[in-house]
């Protein structure tokens, strides 16, 4: 059974991946996701801090479904470029 680990869950176990993401949650401002495990029943489902788990597209979809969801902000710094058109 998967428990709580500080590793990230692509190298949790050669046999052991993430089939789908239930759940968010903050927790003393940490972000947890509640998983479901491929090949595992209900009962090994698992709360496991985001920074453990190496499953970026799951998350996007998860968030992508579910917007209200805690998740984490990212915080993207844009750039203005200026082009300018010379004549010949």
């Amino acid at each position: 059974k998967p428990s709580l680990i500080q590793t990230p869950v692509a190298t949790l176990h050669k046999d052991t991946s993430v089939f789908l993401l239930l759940d968010s949650k903050l927790k003393y401002g940490k972000l947890y996701y509640f998983l479901d495990w491929e090949g595992y029943t209900p009962a090994d489902r698992s709360w496991e801090p985001a920074d453990n788990l190496n499953c970026h597209d799951l998350i996007t979809d998860f968030h992508l479904s579910h917007p209200s969801k805690p998740h984490l902000s990212l915080k993207i710094r844009h750039v203005d470029f200026a082009f300018s058109a010379s004549s010949s």
